[in-house]
């Protein structure tokens, strides 16, 4: 931990080596990355009816491109461990940043040719398959650029990147395309912009942003413990094998019951997210109202959960906020389908509902990727993640 302080090592004293400013640019392309491949694939789930005259579908098909995100977890997850650790972060940025500039392409290029929707169709999986980087991405992230002292704020801002990428999902489309305006000028400013964002990204990644930090954290560590050096710290840096690491994380008793617990919460909140406007509609809850809910619910979340990460900095612990947001979470949901079932005009009531909701799941995501990474260290954070 960098304290400051001069320390003591083979008789002399040694400054502990200063955090590279490069880290908040890391954390600045990641944040894109994630919030742009948030924004392309949730994109047309508020304006869902716009969407499906536009591209002349059925509701069913329209959903598909859901089960195209949620999906492919399941088809690379695998390959998405094996290339952070075998090429490390800036290997899995390369790879992601070209996948969500290729699916960015092909969704402006559908927008001039809607008959052929196979154009939107492999856009979504591109984009899908590019976002999964980004959620198995912040801890290494957080392990490769940033001290202790810092690494579960940053890990929470990466992840609070794709909270704001749904919001703006919500938000953004709905604002360009209306029952009223909803053509090819429309739907153009929506891909449009998102693929300006992939440009971005794709700067940043090749362009601006180094491999690595010119003084790798292992050896920082080194700097400020006078039991450590510099040769032992690099071996230490050095990764046993993929399936080495993935034995010893899937024969762990408690990886086991945290992960599940993570991934039925986040399951669950994503899952709603996707279809939450089709639920609400029946309820006299406009497309409009919908994107606005989402948008409010998970900007106000930001700075409440940024809080919790950096109290967490302080004090390691990270099973008690976990519990806390879960129980919060589940009593958001049933507050939700009480207010739904029992008022007539139930906008605001469900509104107020969903607030704990966005709180709890933005502490969820980033703190359970920490504390995989703790109750499996010395393991790669990507395959814990």
């Amino acid at each position: 931990e960098d304290d400051g302080v001069m320390h003591l090592k083979n008789n002399s004293f040694v400054k502990p080596a200063e955090p590279e400013t490069m880290r908040w640019i890391a954390l600045l392309q990641f944040s894109i990355l994630t919030a742009g491949t948030a924004v392309s694939v949730g994109a047309h789930t508020i304006v869902v009816e716009e969407f499906r005259k536009y591209y002349h579908l059925t509701i069913v098909e329209v959903d598909f491109l859901n089960t195209i995100f949620l999906g492919s977890y399941l088809l690379i997850g695998a390959f998405v461990m094996r290339i952070f650790t075998r090429w490390g972060l800036k290997g899995g940025m390369y790879t992601a940043s070209t996948l969500f500039l290729s699916g960015s392409a092909l969704k402006v290029l559908s927008v001039f040719y809607p008959q052929h929707f196979f154009l939107v169709m492999i856009g979504q999986f591109l984009t899908a398959f590019a976002i999964n980087f980004a959620m198995a991405g912040p801890s290494l992230l957080s392990a490769t650029w940033f001290p202790a002292t810092e690494r579960t704020f940053a890990t929470t801002i990466a992840s609070q990147a794709d909270n704001i990428g749904i919001a703006f999902s919500f938000l953004f489309p709905s604002l360009v395309i209306t029952p009223k305006a909803q053509g090819e000028k429309e739907f153009l400013i929506v891909f449009g912009g998102i693929f300006l964002l992939a440009c971005v990204d794709s700067f940043l990644t090749f362009v601006v942003i180094p491999a690595k930090p010119k003084v790798p954290l292992a050896v920082q560590s080194a700097e400020t413990d006078p039991t450590m050096d510099r040769e032992a710290a690099t071996k230490e840096a050095v990764h046993p094998s993929f399936l080495g690491m993935f034995r010893s994380v899937s024969h762990s008793r408690p990886y086991q019951l945290a992960s599940v617990a993570a991934a039925l919460a986040i399951a669950v909140y994503w899952t709603y997210s996707a279809i939450y406007a089709q639920i609400l509609l029946p309820y006299g809850i406009s497309e409009a109202q919908s994107g606005t809910l989402g948008a409010v619910k998970i900007l106000l979340s930001v700075i409440p959960a940024t809080l919790i990460a950096k109290h967490i900095d302080r004090t390691r612990n990270y099973k008690g906020p976990l519990i806390i947001a879960n129980f919060v979470a589940a009593l958001s949901y049933v507050a939700v389908t009480y207010v739904l079932d029992e008022y007539k005009n139930p906008w605001m009531a469900v509104l107020l509902a969903h607030l704990p909701m966005g709180i709890a799941q933005s502490v969820i995501m980033p703190v359970s990727l920490e504390y995989m990474v703790e109750i499996t260290f010395p393991v790669d954070p990507s395959v814990s993640a």
